[in-house]
C-alpha cells in the first residue's frame, strides 16, 4: 500500500476516534447537568413561600371530624343563628307552591376552628370549602319537593364558608326554595294577596344541643336584594318568627324559624284556568239554551197538537150535525 494511502487512513481513523469521543464527553455533560436540574427543581420550589393561610388551616383541620357535632361538654349547647334574604320571587302556582331564590345566612362557633393571631402571622380569616367543615343540619320543613330542594343538598364547593379567629363560622350559600303556603287561598289566585310561610329548623337536633336563633337578632326576612323584575313581592311580613315548642314524648324543647309573609303580584297574571272557565260557562249557556229551544218547540208542537185534535172533533161533531140519517139532525 502506498505511503500517502497509509498516512490518509490513519488521519481519517483518528478523526473518527476523536469525534465518538466528543460525542460521548456531549453525551455526558448533558446527563450530568440533567441531574443536576433535576436536583436543584424541589430546592426552587421549597424556596417559595407558602400561602398566607397555609399554617393555620393545616393546623387546624389536622384532627379535625367534620361529621361531629362541636360541643366540648355534654352541657354545651351550640348558638346557631339563621336568616333569610329573598332575591327573587319565582312563582305562585294555583296549588299554593312558592317558588323563590334566596342567600340563606348561617352563623354559629367551633372551638375547634379558633386561633391566635399572634401565632400565624396575623391573619384575622380564612376561606374554605364548607364540605371541609361541620355544618348544622338546618332544613325546610314545609318543602314541596325534597328531592331536588333540601337545602343541604345545595351546599356546593363554590360557595365558601368564612372562619375568623374566635371559632365563629359565617357561611352564606345561595339556595332554591319551594314551599307549600299553607294559608293559600284559592279564590284569591292568582290577582290576589297571598299569605305564604317558610320553616326552618334543625333536622336531628333539639334545643339543648342547637340553639336556633335569629340572624342579627332580625324577625323578618331580608327583602332589601329583592329584585325589581320579581314578579311577586312581599308585601308585609308578620311577627313571632322565632318558636319552641316541646312535646309530650320528650322533655328537650324544639325550636324553629317560622317565616311568615304576604306576597301578591307585581303586575297582571294570566290566568291558565280562565280560558277553560270560559269555555265552560259557555257550555252551560249554550246547553241551557238548547233545553230552552226544544222545550219550546214542545210546548208549540204539543199547542199545535192539541188544536188539532179540537180541529178536528169540531169537524166531526159538524158532519154528525148535516148528516140526514142522524136523528139529532
Amino acid at each position: 500500500m502506498p505511503l500517502y494511502v497509509q498516512h490518509a487512513t490513519y488521519v481519517g481513523l483518528r478523526f473518527v476516534t476523536q469525534l465518538l469521543e466528543f460525542k460521548h464527553f456531549t453525551m455526558t455533560m448533558l446527563r450530568l447537568l440533567f441531574c443536576v436540574a433535576v436536583l436543584e427543581l424541589p430546592v426552587s420550589f421549597a424556596n417559595k413561600p407558602l400561602p398566607l393561610h397555609s399554617d393555620v388551616v393545616n393546623s387546624l383541620l389536622k384532627d379535625y371530624n367534620r361529621h361531629l357535632v362541636p360541643q366540648n361538654s355534654s352541657n354545651h349547647t351550640i348558638s346557631v343563628a339563621a336568616g333569610l334574604a329573598i332575591i327573587h320571587v319565582d312563582q305562585l302556582s294555583q296549588t299554593g307552591v312558592l317558588s323563590a331564590t334566596a342567600w340563606l345566612r348561617m352563623t354559629w362557633k367551633d372551638y375547634r376552628l379558633a386561633w391566635d393571631k399572634a401565632d400565624y402571622g396575623g391573619v384575622t380569616v380564612f376561606r374554605i370549602d364548607p364540605h371541609k367543615l361541620w355544618l348544622p343540619d338546618i332544613e325546610v320543613y314545609n318543602t314541596a319537593e325534597t328531592s331536588q330542594f333540601s337545602i343541604s343538598s345545595q351546599f356546593t364547593s363554590g360557595t365558601n364558608a368564612l372562619v375568623y379567629p374566635d371559632g365563629e363560622v359565617l357561611f352564606i350559600p345561595p339556595v332554591s326554595l319551594k314551599v307549600y303556603c299553607h294559608n293559600f287561598t284559592h279564590s284569591s289566585w292568582p290577582q290576589g294577596e297571598q299569605e305564604c310561610n317558610i320553616k326552618l329548623g334543625s333536622w336531628t337536633h333539639d334545643g339543648l344541643v342547637l340553639n336556633l336563633t335569629l340572624y342579627n337578632n332580625k324577625d323578618y326576612m331580608d327583602i332589601s336584594e329583592l329584585s325589581p323584575s320579581s314578579p311577586w313581592i312581599i308585601t308585609e311580613q308578620l311577627s313571632g318568627t322565632r318558636n319552641v315548642r316541646i312535646y309530650d314524648c320528650c322533655p328537650e324543647p324544639y325550636l324553629d324559624l317560622h317565616f311568615r309573609f304576604k306576597v301578591k303580584p307585581q303586575y297582571p297574571m294570566n290566568d291558565p284556568t280562565a280560558v277553560p272557565r270560559l269555555l265552560h260557562q259557555l257550555l252551560i249557556v249554550a246547553i241551557t239554551t238548547l233545553l230552552v229551544l226544544l222545550g219550546g218547540v214542545c210546548w208549540v208542537a204539543w199547542l199545535n197538537g192539541k188544536r188539532w185534535l179540537v180541529a178536528k172533533d169540531d169537524y166531526k161533531m159538524e158532519l154528525l150535525r148535516e148528516d140526514p140519517s142522524n136523528p139529532q139532525s
